[in-house]
C-alpha cells in the first residue's frame, strides 16, 4: 500500500460540474422558490423519529414538473447538507427528485432573474404551484404540524415568563 498515493475523501464535494441542461435533465422538478426554514425534518419512508436536514420552503414557480405551494425538501445526503441557515428568507432555483430531495450536488442557485431566464430558456415558462394547500403533502404526513406550531408559540411565552420570574427574584433580593 501507498500512503501518499490515496486522496483524501471529501464528504461534500462534488467533483463533476453539471450543464444547465444536464442538470434540468437529471432532475424531476426544477422550482424556485423561498426558504422559510431551514432544520431538521421527517423523511417520508423512514422509520418514526428519523430526521434527515432540509428546508420547508414556499414554492412560487414550477420550472419543470408540479407541486403544492409549500414543500419540505429534503437533503439526499446524511452528513452533508446543501441548506445552511444563511438560506433562510432567500429565493432559490432547486433542482429536486421526484420526492422533494436534493443534494450539495444538484446546482441549485439563487433565483435572480438571469438565473431564472436561463432556466427558463430550457424549460419553458414555469408553473405556479398546485391550486391545493395541502400542508400534508409537502414532504409527507408525518410530519408534527399542530405540535410544531403550539412550540413555537409557547416557548417565546415561556422564556418570557421566566424571564419576568428571574428580574422579579432578583429585584427583590
Amino acid at each position: 500500500m501507498l500512503w501518499g498515493s490515496v486522496p483524501p475523501a471529501h464528504a461534500c464535494y462534488c467533483s463533476i460540474d453539471p450543464s444547465l441542461k444536464s442538470r434540468v435533465d437529471s432532475n424531476d422538478i426544477v422550482a424556485a422558490g423561498t426558504i422559510l426554514d431551514v432544520g431538521s425534518y421527517p423523511k417520508p419512508g423512514k422509520p418514526p423519529g428519523f430526521r434527515w436536514s432540509g428546508a420547508y420552503v414556499q414554492m412560487d414557480s414550477y420550472l419543470k414538473g408540479s407541486g403544492p405551494p409549500f414543500v419540505v425538501v429534503n437533503d439526499s445526503f446524511l452528513n452533508c447538507s446543501f441548506f445552511e441557515p444563511s438560506h433562510v428568507s432567500k429565493r432559490m432555483i432547486l433542482f429536486l427528485s421526484a420526492d422533494f430531495e436534493t443534494s450539495p450536488c444538484s446546482g441549485n442557485e439563487a433565483a435572480w432573474s438571469d438565473n431564472v431566464a436561463r432556466v427558463e430558456a430550457i424549460t419553458g415558462p414555469g408553473q405556479p404551484p398546485s391550486d391545493h394547500d395541502d400542508l400534508s403533502s409537502a414532504g409527507g404526513s408525518d410530519f408534527p404540524y399542530v405540535p410544531a406550531i403550539i412550540a413555537a408559540i409557547l416557548g417565546p411565552v415561556a422564556f418570557l415568563a421566566a424571564s419576568a420570574f428571574l428580574f422579579r427574584r432578583r429585584a427583590g433580593t
